[in-house]
């Protein structure tokens, strides 16, 4: 059957490279399509650096970068939290907000490619799998149940 971490990895990668083509067009990558829809998944809400590094498991320094980015294409914009100094909250910029749609639209073309011959039941078994594979690596994990729960809920979110 081989390696299914290696198989796993190189849908991964395929699915990325296609999404980066496809974002291309909107000038943006695949890492900051997540970010500007977990920004409007959270719209009205205070979303810090900090929130969104958690989110998308990444280290500190691999988020600023990817929102550096996206400020230096004016789709973010990063100001101080007027509670606590110490804190930056990040907003979409209105250029950011005439992107979501088309990125939105892209990502769902996508994943339909994903699916393309899969029958109603045959995705919906497909999901499941992917949520037993995703909870198996969890569970296994030497994270504390707080941290498997807080990283579930996230994996759900995402549907």
């Amino acid at each position: 059957m081989g390696h299914l971490g290696h198989k796993i990895k190189l849908i991964d990668r395929q699915f990325r490279s296609r999404m980066d083509k496809n974002l291309e067009n909107l000038g943006i990558t695949t890492a900051q399509m997540n970010v500007l829809c977990y920004m409007e998944h959270h719209t009205g809400r205070n979303v810090t650096q900090k929130q969104l590094s958690e989110a998308f498991n990444v280290k500190h320094s691999t988020m600023a970068g990817i929102l550096q980015r996206m400020v230096e294409k004016d789709l973010l914009e990063i100001r101080p939290n007027p509670d606590n100094k110490k804190f930056k909250n990040i907003f979409l910029t209105e250029k950011a907000k005439s992107l979501q749609d088309k990125a939105s639209a892209y990502r769902e073309y996508t994943e339909s490619v994903v699916t393309k011959d899969f029958t109603p039941d045959e995705k919906e078994y497909f999901e499941k799998t992917l949520f037993k594979v995703f909870h198996n690596l969890l569970n296994d994990s030497s994270l504390s149940p707080e941290e498997k729960d807080l990283i579930e809920r996230r994996f759900m979110e995402n549907d």
